[in-house]
């Protein structure tokens, strides 16, 4: 059964008895899916030659209840009627609406005019609810009957409804896991359903810092359209020690995308030993990057020599945490030829070639 999403916009400084329909505009909405929460948008445009003023308006969208959450719904966005304070965004309620339990959310305006309709899509409000079901189709779209809207002079406003071409979940996802190794984390997941997906971004955020964001770290194809179970994988290579989160932005040919976050943070922990890694690419022009690894702060050096013996370069001359770590060699002023690097500290040494050529 789907449940009925009541918005309604108030303009309460005039009475309204107008039935003109010589003013006319069209409602589009769209989602964000993210895997936990449905966050859908409400749009409105002119299409009529002269100007107006919104005056009031239910505009009323359904939604599959055994996919989403109503009762759980909250208020993110008031978009249109945002310049005015005194407008009251009032708490949802449960009614019988049409003859379906539904969900209303009132908002009144205690100012005269009301907010002028643009002639390009302007945002009305955004709610969000959480989702009971990711794989099921929410079946968003318009209540054509129930949708209503005047000017502030009480001219009816003709309405034309555009439903979202994503109502149905582009992609259901069987498998989402993330497993350390090493210094590395692989990512494996599996769909059991494609519908015009383009692709996958993959997307990591260190547990650092409170303030840190999540960043693309890289991109995989997906099969368009597929009925059959597809399996993915995505290595992140290199990593400190840490904690991480990790996401799939998961992207339509139409450039609408819904999240699938992992619940969980994989974490990277600290070696159980010394390790000087071959330097990469090599031969090299004109960087190179060298991998190391510590299990103990420390103090320690890494130098380069040229053929003679002659130091040309120190990469670092410092105390490091216990982790692994990467760090980057440029040669750009010296000539082509061998050059070694030497890894010092307290309990380990070790030296390495490496090959440089213009």
């Amino acid at each position: 059964m789907k449940n009925i999403i009541i918005i309604l916009l108030f303009l309460s400084s005039l009475l309204i008895t107008g039935k003109v329909k010589s003013q006319t505009a069209e409602l589009t909405m769209s989602q964000v899916n993210d895997g936990v929460n449905i966050d859908v948008s409400v749009y409105i445009r002119r299409t009529s030659p002269a100007s107006f003023n919104l005056g009031e308006g239910s505009f009323v969208i359904t939604l599959n209840n055994s996919a989403i959450n109503l009762s759980g719904g909250t208020i993110l966005t008031r978009g249109l009627f945002d310049f005015n304070t005194t407008s009251n965004y009032g708490a949802m309620f449960t009614s019988l609406y049409g003859g379906t339990i539904g969900r209303s959310l009132e908002t009144t305006l205690n100012v005269n005019p009301g907010a002028e309709v643009p002639t390009t899509a302007t945002l009305v409000g955004v709610l969000r609810f959480p989702i009971l079901n990711a794989a099921s189709n929410h079946n968003l779209m318009w209540h054509t009957t129930f949708s209503a809207a005047q000017t502030d002079i009480g001219d009816e406003i003709g309405l034309t409804f555009i439903n979202p071409e994503n109502s149905l979940l582009p992609v259901e996802l069987s498998e989402f896991s993330a497993t350390a190794q090493r210094n590395s984390v692989k990512l494996i997941w599996s769909t059991i359903s494609e519908v015009n997906n383009s692709h996958f971004e993959i997307e990591r955020k260190s547990l650092a810092s409170e303030n840190s964001l999540f960043l693309k770290i890289g991109n995989i194809p997906g099969v368009g359209n597929s009925t059959e179970l597809k399996s993915y994988s995505f290595t992140d290579n290199n990593l400190s020690s840490g904690k991480y989160k990790y996401r799939l932005k998961q992207v339509d040919y139409n450039g609408n995308f819904q999240y699938y976050e992992l619940d969980n943070f994989t974490e990277i922990g600290v070696p159980d030993k010394f390790e000087l890694s071959q330097n990469y690419p090599n031969p090299f022009n004109p960087s190179t990057k060298i991998n190391f690894q510590l299990p103990v702060d420390t103090y320690i050096s890494i130098r380069i020599y040229d053929m003679t013996g002659r130091e040309v370069s120190v990469l670092i001359n410092n105390d490091l945490k216990a982790g692994y770590y990467t760090v980057e060699f440029n040669s750009v002023n010296l000539a082509s030829g061998i050059y070694f690097y030497k890894f010092a500290s307290e309990k380990f040494v070790d030296i390495k070639k490496m090959v440089m050529i213009k």
